[in-house]
């Protein structure tokens, strides 16, 4: 049996930082719909909550929506031992009785 190799932290660096921009596109291909800081900024007499931001640390992103009764945060995140890779997808939702058929819904319009 040939012996694992070790995943180059280039490679890693380089998964982190796709992950990343898909966090931050899809920030920006969905901002249009929500309050986000960018336009509490422009607008400073805008008193709602930010409904929308993106999350980002040490390989971790997330991005939180508050919308409504739309209350979730979706993750992507990347680790790595001596063996492997691993990336994890998560979905964090604050919302009680929660319709994920909803949620494709709104997030498909």
């Amino acid at each position: 049996m040939p012996a694992k190799r070790k995943i180059p932290p280039k490679v890693v660096k380089e998964i982190d930082g796709a992950l990343e921009a898909i966090v931050d596109q899809w920030y920006l291909s969905v901002s249009d719909y929500y309050v986000t800081a960018e336009k509490k900024t422009e607008s400073p007499g805008l008193q709602s909550p930010e409904e929308l931001k993106p999350l980002h640390d040490e390989t971790r992103h997330r991005i939180k929506f508050n919308k409504g009764d739309l209350d979730f945060n979706y993750g992507m995140s990347i680790s790595e031992n001596e063996e492997s890779c691993i990336l994890e997808v998560s979905v964090n939702n604050e919302v009680p009785q929660f319709n994920y058929s909803e949620l494709v819904r709104r997030l498909s319009t």
